[in-house]
């Protein structure tokens, strides 16, 4: 399945439910980008970058929808359709606060295990020493954070890595740098 892409600046992020397999079934459109007492975003400036077959949608948004996303800047969340949930993934590596800079460009596999996206933030993984944006890969089921721009040797990229794209199963991130 290939997931949508795309950079399309929209006042709140909707998902459109089309009835492709039955005539009979109507197409229902949802708004995703609400907080969790259910009120429409105030900041809006939503940005759908990738959804799953099952209505999973990843986006970015200057929107804070966690209590935990104080930064005033763009965050990585999930939105899970069947759990009625948003989860920020743009978070530190304490797990206590939005990234400390702009997180963009998610996406996410199918089976909705696993999100890529592009930050400048450097606390989201220990060791980010190298002031530039950086890639990253989120295990959904786990919130387990890895840094996906690095050298042969293990140390963070020596410019900026941006665009991520990952394989439908999660095994390979591919990114510009």
């Amino acid at each position: 399945m290939k997931t949508l892409k795309g950079m399309l600046r929209i006042q709140s992020v909707l998902l459109v439910l089309a009835a492709t397999a039955s005539p009979a079934l109507a197409q229902a459109t949802m708004r995703v980008s609400l907080h969790p007492s259910g009120s429409q975003a105030a900041l809006g400036a939503g940005q759908i970058t990738s959804v799953t077959n099952d209505g999973r949608v990843a986006f970015e948004s200057l929107e804070p929808f966690d209590g935990r996303d104080t930064n005033g800047v763009s965050d990585v969340y999930l939105y899970d359709r069947s759990l009625g949930t948003t989860t920020l993934l743009s978070v530190n590596a304490a797990g206590t606060a939005a990234g400390n800079g702009v997180s963009t460009d998610p996406e996410i596999t199918p089976s909705g295990a696993f999100v890529v996206f592009a930050s400048v933030a450097s606390d989201l993984v220990s060791g980010d020493s190298n002031g530039v944006s950086d890639v990253f890969v989120v295990a959904v089921a786990t919130g387990a954070m890895t840094m996906m721009s690095r050298g042969p040797s293990g140390a963070p990229g020596n410019g900026a890595s941006t665009e991520p794209s990952i394989s439908n199963t999660g095994r390979i991130v591919a990114f510009t740098s």
